[in-house]
């Protein structure tokens, strides 16, 4: 019997190798607007009007590496140009929320790159640092994909 090859990147949750998937429903919110708004046509982050509200998402990491970050994210008019960081890792990225016409109209945007030094439990969270708009964004997940 031939012996199984086990891949370094083993599959998380059926998301494909190294890819971590942060679902808007998995998310622990702090604050006092905020919350995860459930209807199969939103399943995002949203009520996002309160700077000082942010999320944050507990994972297991199968492996240590570099990823890619990308959130998926949606803005209605005239409330984009929010600053928001993301951190994890000891590392923090930052990005300007985009504009996308509705805060239901989600676009991926890859932010950058984090490096986790060793599998296992990791936190990473969304904080506003400024909130030019109405509301900061709607946010329906966060990925990081392995950059290998």
């Amino acid at each position: 019997l031939m012996g199984a090859v086990v891949s370094k990147d083993k599959p998380l949750n059926g998301n494909g190798a190294g890819m971590i998937v942060l679902h808007a429903r998995e998310a622990k919110v702090t604050g006092t607007k905020l919350k995860y708004e459930n209807p199969p046509h939103k399943d995002t982050l949203g009520f996002w009007v309160n700077p000082a509200d942010f999320a944050e998402w507990e994972f297991d990491a199968p492996n240590a590496g570099t990823f890619e970050v990308e959130v998926l994210q949606g803005c209605g008019k005239g409330s984009g140009g929010a600053e928001v960081e993301v951190s994890v890792a000891g590392q923090t990225l930052t990005f300007k929320v985009e504009e996308t016409g509705h805060f239901q109209r989600f676009v991926p945007r890859t932010i950058g790159t984090v490096k986790i030094e060793k599998p296992g439990k990791h936190t990473l969270s969304l904080k506003p640092k400024t909130k030019p708009g109405g509301a900061v964004m709607d946010v329906r997940r966060v990925t990081l994909q392995s950059a290998q």
